[in-house]
């Protein structure tokens, strides 16, 4: 009997190292994993013939996994670039949503940075009590802390805002659009726009616009251009000496704006703003046909039929890719439904021979209607062994950042509602 008794411990011992081995098997162990192996292990320590040792080692791993998943669950709750990559993507949302409305976007924008904010208040507080090094998240917290002040200074300077009169506060709304003048990607700097944005003479609710230069095409390629909604800003492209001395971009001008002076086609601006109105402003929202959609490195170009196929092992300009006619900053909840629609692969790592250029990408006939991409619904997709049973930290924390936004939005089943397939 004491022989069979043995027998018995080592096979469950090692069924139990085994079911370990197919549960993290994905990379990982989730907290739910390590409840059903703790389950499995109380189960051995109840069989009647064990030894008073083997009792003693089912519940030295009974603790070992309790004290793994507490170990796990901070250490996931306090992955900073994990958390940011979920924060980024309410971001997007919100751009997607009210990119061409800064107050409202400033709401949604500021509630979703109150949660990081707490959230990370909450991960530095647990991980001293656990007595970890919070070093990188205090960090974090810090940096959370100046980017919610200046969001709300922000807002408050759009409230206070009186409608057609010179911008008053140092924010700059720096704006990245498509080649219809729709945005599709947009963030607030203070004092002067970001690096890589030129200044122009727009104002978008109560804030200076500063854009991304499109594509340079035809008689335009000696200036700079910018399109924003209805409105093309431009300049000359050639250096001017600043204040300091040194060489300054030009101010893009609304074009409607400009007026030929002299027998050399010299413009001055007739008026020193050009205000913008949101209605004539729009985000983008559509993929057209022949246009591309980049996640990480992979090139979805949409077809006439709404599909796409997948591009992957060449670049952008081997593909001949116009930046105007790539998306780069969809939200999860869409891409996912790209991927969905997604026909065809093409592999182009070993036989992709074109050359670089940074011409136009081929079929971009605008003939077929733009297909939006929220209201579809998306058929779910299987969960790894190790992560379906129960859901990490981070990914309840998203849905906590997300319904901050929404709180302060307090829009009900406004814009995003719809967008994201909202009943």
């Amino acid at each position: 009997m004491k022989s069979r008794t043995n027998q018995d411990y080592g096979f469950l011992i090692d069924q139990l190292d085994i079911k370990k081995n197919q549960l993290e098997s994905d990379g990982k162990l989730s907290p739910g994993d390590y409840d059903l192996l703790k389950n499995q292990a109380q189960q051995i320590y109840s069989h009647p013939g064990l030894s008073s040792k083997q009792r003693s080692d089912v519940l030295v791993k009974i603790s070992q996994y309790e004290q793994e998943k507490k170990t796990n669950t901070l250490s996931e709750a306090g992955d900073v670039s994990r958390m940011n990559r979920e924060i980024d993507n309410e971001n997007k949302k919100l751009i997607l949503g009210y990119g061409n409305d800064p107050q409202t976007f400033l709401q949604g924008k500021l509630g979703v940075t109150e949660a990081k904010m707490f959230r990370l208040q909450e991960i530095v507080s647990n991980l001293e009590a656990a007595g970890s090094d919070s070093s990188q998240q205090q960090m974090e917290l810090d940096k959370t802390y100046n980017e919610w002040k200046d969001t709300k200074d922000a807002l408050q300077a759009s409230q206070s805002y009186a409608a057609e009169q010179p911008p008053e506060s140092d924010f700059t709304l720096n704006i990245e659009t498509n080649s219809h003048g729709e945005i599709r990607n947009m963030e607030i700097s203070r004092g002067g726009p970001k690096s890589g944005f030129l200044s122009t003479n727009g104002v978008l609710g109560g804030f200076s616009v500063a854009g991304k230069v499109n594509a340079v095409v035809g008689t335009q390629k000696d200036k700079n251009l910018f399109r924003l909604g209805d409105k093309t800003y431009s300049a000359s492209n050639i250096l001017r000496p600043g204040p300091d001395g040194t060489m300054k971009e030009n101010t893009l001008i609304d074009e409607s704006q400009q007026q030929t002076i002299g027998s050399r086609g010299t413009t001055k601006a007739v008026s020193e703003y050009s205000y913008l109105d949101p209605v004539n402003v729009k985000t983008q929202k559509y993929s057209r046909p022949g246009e591309w959609i980049q996640a990480g490195d992979s090139f979805y170009q949409q077809q006439d039929n709404g599909t796409y196929v997948r591009n992957i092992g060449a670049t952008k300009e081997q593909l001949q890719i116009n930046d105007d006619d790539l998306m780069t900053n969809l939200p999860n909840e869409l891409m996912s439904g790209v991927i969905a629609k997604t026909v065809k692969t093409n592999d182009l790592t070993k036989s992709f021979s074109l050359p670089i250029s940074p011409s136009v990408a081929p079929n971009t006939s605008l003939q077929t209607p733009a297909t939006p991409f929220g209201p579809q619904r998306v058929s779910s997709v299987p969960v790894p062994t190790g992560t379906s049973r129960t859901p990490s930290p981070i990914e309840r924390v998203s849905q906590t950042i997300g319904g901050y936004a929404e709180k302060a939005l307090n829009v009900g089943k406004g814009v995003l509602s719809r967008i994201f397939g909202g009943q």
